[in-house]
């Protein structure tokens, strides 16, 4: 029997984690995950295969007598499976979706089939019923088509030390699977706050799949755009005891790795300095990023602090629109009562995974204080003449969904660009390039060490978020505003 990763760790010492994402989707040729670990040496493969789209698509196929999980996982996985016992990778994935311990079945009983003798572990789904909802959401509100809870990585890191090598989940968090597998290999415990932190931030660039390496539609560096899974610029990190860590691709992948492509993905979805995941607050403003060589982006120096003192929970609504049929995601944070996830370990156990004990308030990424970590940038805006120039000549521009609203990120590539961003970025600025939004900025905060502004929109109907956010990305980096001439010598 291979070594899942937990054990092997032991064997290595303070070896860095090298885990690589492939995010996989039901039109995927069969071989992909063949091609992906063939080409490559990573220990953990990270398999994302949830979106908010699939997950209604999963509970309509529920409502009609269907598993409720991802059958793309089993598909990919039967070309691979004796690549993945002779080779140890270990898989964690969150494909179960609405039905893990299905889909978890399923895999046991192609492996034994195959004779292969690999160990799987299951986390159930966290799927709320109204009971558990009642009281904490609006009685008048529409029920959701999918309610989840977004269980935290300590589920998974539990079954990685209970000797699974394929670890099945739900939706859980967005960098669980990362984190998870990072807290096995490295033994780290609820009080690594700053080492949580780092994998945190691992896991929210390497989510993203492609836009870490600029080969999806709107990252600041795109290059080549492929759907392929494995040429479409899938990104691998070594994750390192203390948290630092090295983002690099898949060697047969398209695009490349940069500054830029990661700064862009930090970006993604957070609404201020302070990034709540279930399991530590990642201050986005500590990370310390450069590149390393060609390829090779590190992200070092992350603080972490306590985790919220409530729970998140995704709600999807499928909604209409006029003749658009639109998805509705809003995560919300509910009671720590439901942080407690149960894994099924390979031996048929089941393991209760509380929350954590330690917890403060924290709000959609609001400062308790000051933000005092990163030091002032001392450069001022180049005099001379202007011009007229399209933002995204100079500048990237990042979208991402906070809670019922969304974030609207501006990044620039070097000091004096930033100090000319802060002064001409304000929310009667943004207002002002994006019509739609206007009235509806509540809140703008700097992260100096990104070099970049950020706005927060909120409050406007759900139909104008979800239409808004497809659309201003491209409208913003259309705008013209007036740049320093001397800027444009260095911009991307």
């Amino acid at each position: 029997m291979t070594q899942p990763v937990a054990q092997a760790s032991q064997a290595r010492g303070n070896a860095a984690l090298r885990i690589a994402n492939m995010s996989a989707r039901r039109q995927d040729r069969a071989g992909a995950m063949r091609d992906f670990i063939a080409g490559s040496q990573f220990d953990v493969l990270a398999m994302d295969l949830l979106s908010d789209v699939a997950m209604v698509r999963l509970a309509d196929e529920v409502a009609a007598g269907g598993d409720g999980f991802e059958t793309t996982f089993l598909t990919q996985l039967e070309y691979v499976v004796d690549m993945v016992a002779d080779r140890g990778v270990t898989i964690v994935t969150n494909a179960g979706a609405l039905a893990p311990e299905a889909l978890a079945i399923k895999v046991s009983e192609l492996l034994a089939a195959r004779g292969a003798d690999i160990a799987v572990s299951w986390i159930d789904a966290g799927h709320c019923t109204p009971d558990q909802l009642a009281g904490q959401v609006p009685a008048d509100e529409p029920e959701p088509k999918v309610a989840t809870v977004s269980y935290g990585a300590f589920g998974i890191a539990h079954a990685l030390d209970g000797g699974a090598q394929i670890v099945i989940t739900g939706r859980v968090s967005r960098e669980a699977l990362v984190l998870g597998a990072a807290i096995a290999h490295h033994r780290w415990t609820r009080d690594n706050l700053d080492a949580l932190a780092g994998a945190v931030a691992v896991g929210h660039v390497i989510s993203g799949g492609p836009g870490a390496t600029g080969t999806s539609r709107g990252s600041t560096d795109q290059t080549r755009s492929t759907i392929d899974p494995v040429a479409g610029g899938y990104p691998v990190a070594e994750i390192h005891a203390d948290g630092t860590a090295i983002i690099t691709r898949h060697p047969g992948a398209m695009g490349s790795v940069t500054v830029g492509t990661v700064t862009d993905q930090l970006l993604d979805g957070i609404g201020g300095a302070r990034y709540p995941s279930p399991d530590v607050v990642l201050r986005i403003d500590s990370i310390g990023i450069g590149q390393e060589g060609f390829d090779r982006v590190v992200l070092r120096g992350a603080r972490g602090e306590l985790p919220p003192d409530a729970q998140a929970v995704v709600f999807v609504w499928e909604t209409a629109a006029g003749d658009d049929s639109l998805v509705r995601r809003e995560l919300r944070w509910l009671s720590r009562e439901l942080s407690t996830c149960v894994v099924t370990h390979p031996n048929g156990s089941n393991e209760p995974v509380g929350g954590p004990l330690r917890t403060a308030p924290v709000g959609k990424g609001d400062a308790r204080d000051a933000l005092t970590l990163v030091p002032e940038l001392d450069a001022t805006v180049p005099g001379g003449r202007t011009r007229p120039t399209a933002l995204g000549t100079l500048a990237g521009v990042r979208i991402g969904a906070v809670g019922a609203g969304c974030n609207i990120a501006i990044w620039v590539w070097d000091d004096a660009a930033f100090a000319w961003l802060r002064e001409a970025f304000d929310i009667p600025a943004i207002e002002a390039a994006l019509p739609a939004v206007s009235g509806y900025v509540k809140k703008r905060y700097e992260l100096p060490n990104l070099r970049s502004v950020n706005f927060v929109v909120d409050g406007a109907a759900p139909e104008i978020i979800s239409r808004t956010m497809a659309s201003i990305g491209d409208e913003l980096r259309r705008a013209d505003v007036d740049v320093p001439a001397e800027m444009l010598e260095v911009s991307p």
